[in-house]
């Protein structure tokens, strides 16, 4: 019995082992409570349905160089058939036995009433120019369908960078301006208690109140805003809507892992996965054009079948089957492509001229490419200067509102001093959050322009 409930107990805790292994494993698979920056990319370059879409696409291109390869191994197949002819059609021709006597015509029947036929037919493409170069052409497939996946992951990325930046403006700012109702409260009360003492005026008391209550809608809005940007994250992650989140990176985190600009930052065109995309698009015109000259070309195939063939009369259906009679053939095709009425030329100058085109591509991206890092390289640059600038402005404005706030407390200053440097402060905030966001956007935009984000 003690044997008996102790093996009972090693079960029970190898079960509740086992179970708190699997919830761990599961924790671990998706996030839940903190979630940085890297953990938000990370999960939404595995649940990203647009990135899980491109995977696939992958997937398919690799099945679809099997298709092609397939082509080129031995097709066999087989058939059973059975066929009945319960009235079997007489055929007409002149009297060649007794021309002359007799009737004018012979009428008789050819067939059977009964045939069951069973034949496997195989064929195989020996040489064939244009197979070997729809082969390589699929495989390239291959490659053009990872480049536009690897587009699609820098997209993903920066997507959800931004969004993630723009959830932390909006914590950030939910944050000052509770922090702002309650340094207004504290002076709106002891406002308030000088009023009650006959010390301040009314006005004094209702400016402070009206200010109050204006944070306070503004402080709604803010949050309504908030739930909007994280929906907006988790959207772009892919992850459920009603998950739960909380971001761990703080603004001025990120802000200090701004990388400076290099005077080494030059333009590399194939760093840039759509510069990619447009060079394999050359390779693969390629490819076609010389695929359909090589079907100038002769192709040669085998093909080979056996069928075997049991026959009964009408009257004798159970014969059927019993006796087979074979026959087997094989043999060898070459064709010879003569003339096409201009097909093949017609498919190798499309491909020409989709190849001039592709080249026309090339070259309005490289100029493209130029315009888009000159661009965000000065966008970096000024968002930088504005961060600076407004940061310092945010410190003096919360300097001003702390002096203001003592003056009224020491009754020794005006409610309309502490509105004023309130709404400052409210503007400072703004123009420094905004400034943040700038900045950190405008370093993605200029790592993209550089072809950094993989």
């Amino acid at each position: 019995m003690k044997n008996s409930r102790k093996m009972n107990n090693l079960k029970r805790l190898f079960l509740i082992t086992a179970l708190l292994a699997f919830a761990t494993a599961g924790a671990q698979t998706t996030p839940a409570g903190q979630l940085s920056l890297q953990q938000a990319v990370d999960f939404a370059k595995k649940n990203n349905p647009n990135l899980q879409n491109a995977d696939l696409d992958v997937k398919i291109a690799k099945q679809q160089v099997n298709e092609v390869a397939s082509a080129g191994l031995p097709q066999i197949s087989a058939s059973v058939d059975y066929t009945g002819n319960p009235q079997i059609a007489t055929t007409v021709v002149p009297n060649f036995i007794n021309p002359g006597q007799g009737p004018a015509t012979l009428e008789f029947q050819m067939g059977i009433s009964h045939t069951l036929s069973g034949k496997i037919n195989a064929n195989w493409l020996l040489l064939d120019g244009t197979y070997f170069l729809g082969l390589k052409a699929a495989t390239q497939y291959v490659s053009m369908a990872s480049l536009v996946r690897a587009n699609t992951a820098v997209e993903t990325e920066i997507n959800v960078t931004k969004a993630y930046y723009l959830a932390l403006i909006a914590d950030e700012s939910d944050v000052l301006i509770q922090s702002n109702i309650d340094a207004l409260q504290k002076t709106y009360d002891d406002t308030k208690a000088l009023y009650e003492t006959g010390f301040v005026e009314e006005i004094d008391k209702q400016r402070l109140e009206l200010q109050l209550s204006n944070l306070k809608t503004q402080q709604t809005r803010i949050k309504d805003q908030k739930e909007i940007s994280y929906r907006i994250l988790k959207f772009q992650m892919g992850m459920k809507l009603d998950s739960n989140v909380v971001l761990s990176d703080s603004l001025l985190g990120l802000i200090s892992k701004v990388t400076p600009l290099s005077a080494s930052d030059s333009i590399q065109y194939d760093a840039r996965p759509e510069y990619r995309i447009l060079q394999q698009q050359t390779v693969l015109n390629l490819l076609n054009t010389r695929r359909y000259q090589f079907g100038y070309l002769p192709s040669l195939s085998a093909f080979g079948s056996h069928q075997q063939n049991s026959f009964a009369l009408k009257d004798n259906f159970s014969e059927l089957g019993t006796k087979f009679y074979g026959g087997t053939t094989w043999g060898l095709s070459l064709k010879i492509p003569i003339f096409d009425g201009m097909y093949k030329h017609s498919l190798i100058q499309q491909t020409r001229l989709e190849s001039l085109k592709t080249q026309n591509e090339l070259f309005n991206l490289e100029r493209a490419i130029e315009n888009d890092v000159f661009q965000s390289k000065r966008n970096y640059l000024t968002a930088l200067k504005a961060y600076e600038d407004q940061n310092k402005n945010y410190e003096l404005a919360k300097h001003i509102r702390d002096i203001a706030n003592t003056k009224q407390e020491q009754g020794v200053g005006s409610s309309l001093e502490v509105t004023n440097a309130n709404n400052d402060l409210k503007t400072a905030e703004n123009n420094y959050l905004t400034a943040i966001y700038d900045l950190l956007v405008a370093e993605v935009n200029y790592k993209k322009a550089l072809g950094k984000i993989q």
